[in-house]
């Protein structure tokens, strides 16, 4: 049990007749008019088993010890408790006075929904509509509130992300834990990719032709933007400029351009590469 504060119970009213000191072991009630009276001391609590008066009633004297102590047990969830101090032969209450309890500093536990670890990105953006989970909380006194709420909306981007989520109690000020969830969202959104059918690539004398830049001729896009362009043909990546593999002229290629995102997702499309030899010398005419 612990004994509650009591400083000023009671105080003297406009006749001057009753009066209190205070000490630390509780109020001391003085006589009234240097007459001894007995004191009845009524706590009123809405759980009964959480305070007590000890006594309950005593004799005032001028010379008064200390007199009631009231004590109240270490819960602190209940509502205030009421101390009436009644004359005892007449039952008139002398003085009426709230005990309130003391803070409760206890903070509730909470517990975060698990962790969601492939959540899929939505079509079309670099992101993941979803809702919140079900965070569960209790408390030593019983009533807790969690935000945020189940259901609620959330838009995350792709990568990890943290969710945090608090429980209040009903104390005031509100005592408060917090967790954390943790939410991967991942692109899953191939990106996409057009090439132009053909292109024709003007060879040299010795029917040897370079690689053309059909990267900047094709058009791509991603939803969570490119990491790479590549241009292959026959399986062997080229750079623009470079030498194509030994070609007869007025022949055919196949080049395979591929786009690939961060995520390593990636698509690709064919453009036929048209070797256009040499134009042929041109002869004088006959005269």
């Amino acid at each position: 049990m612990q004994r509650a504060s009591l400083p000023g119970i009671l105080t003297a009213n406009t006749n001057g007749i009753l009066s209190t000191v205070t000490s630390s072991s509780g109020a001391i009630i003085t006589a009234i008019n240097n007459v001894p009276m007995t004191i009845k001391a009524v706590l009123t609590c809405a759980d009964p088993s959480i305070g007590e008066v000890d006594p309950e009633e005593c004799t005032t004297t001028p010379t008064d010890a200390p007199c009631f102590d009231v004590t109240l047990s270490a819960s602190t969830c209940s509502s205030p408790c009421n101390l009436d101090l009644v004359d005892k032969s007449s039952m008139a209450i002398l003085k009426s006075h709230l005990v309130a309890r003391p803070a409760d500093t206890t903070p509730p536990t909470i517990t975060c929904p698990a962790d969601a670890t492939a959540l899929p990105n939505d079509l079309g953006v670099c992101a993941a509509t979803t809702s919140t989970g079900t965070a569960t909380a209790s408390d030593n006194c019983g009533t807790t509130s969690i935000a945020p709420a189940p259901g609620a909306t959330l838009t995350l981007p792709v990568g990890i992300n943290t969710v945090g989520y608090t429980a209040s109690d009903g104390a005031t000020p509100a005592n408060t834990a917090t967790c954390t969830q943790t939410v991967t969202v991942v692109d899953t959104e191939a990106p996409l990719v057009n090439c132009p059918a053909t292109y024709v690539v003007m060879s040299g004398s010795n029917c040897t032709a370079r690689m053309p830049d059909l990267a900047a001729e094709a058009t791509y896009s991603d939803n969570c933007g490119l990491a790479r362009v590549s241009v292959t043909v026959s399986g062997k990546t080229y750079a623009p400029g470079a030498c194509l593999p030994t070609a007869v002229c007025d022949s055919t290629l196949s080049a395979t351009i591929t786009v690939t995102d961060g995520s390593g997702n990636a698509a690709a499309c064919t453009t036929t590469l048209l070797i256009d030899g040499p134009s042929p010398p041109q002869l004088p005419n006959p005269p």
